[in-house]
């Protein structure tokens, strides 16, 4: 498997591909969420219907204290949580990736070109020559 992340993909659409299914996956829960509808998605390979929220918002102060907790509750939950601070969203807590969508970000590794593995090498700028006077 190549290491490299598919981002730096040689073929185009291979280094586009990710960030598409993330931007449709995002609009499929506003969707859903504008509509009070479920998504189907697979959870540890069932098929299950899961209702989208809105993620939590909690502030600095309060994660520093009940930081645990909040991870225990993203973890088992898969909703995650806005941390703000002064109300401004500074971070999130998201769950992991498991299940359909990495198995395809793996395939997706897997697809890229074996040529593009010196890509970086050959495009990295290299260092301009001293000029002697």
């Amino acid at each position: 498997m190549n290491p490299k992340p598919i981002t730096e993909a040689r073929n185009p659409l291979l280094a586009l591909a990710l960030p598409a299914l993330k931007r449709a996956r995002k609009r499929a829960e506003a969707v859903a969420l504008a509509t009070n509808t479920e998504l189907i998605q697979v959870v540890g390979g069932k098929i299950v219907r899961v209702r989208p929220t809105r993620a939590r918002r909690i502030s600095l102060v309060t994660a520093r204290r009940n930081l645990g907790r909040i991870v225990a509750e993203v973890g088992r939950t898969g909703t995650p949580v806005s941390l703000t601070r002064r109300g401004k969203i500074v971070a999130r807590i998201v769950p992991e990736v498991h299940g359909p969508l990495a198995d395809l970000t793996r395939e997706l590794h897997d697809l890229r070109e074996p040529s593009s593995r010196g890509l970086k090498r050959r495009t990295a700028r290299r260092p301009r020559a001293k000029r002697r006077h």
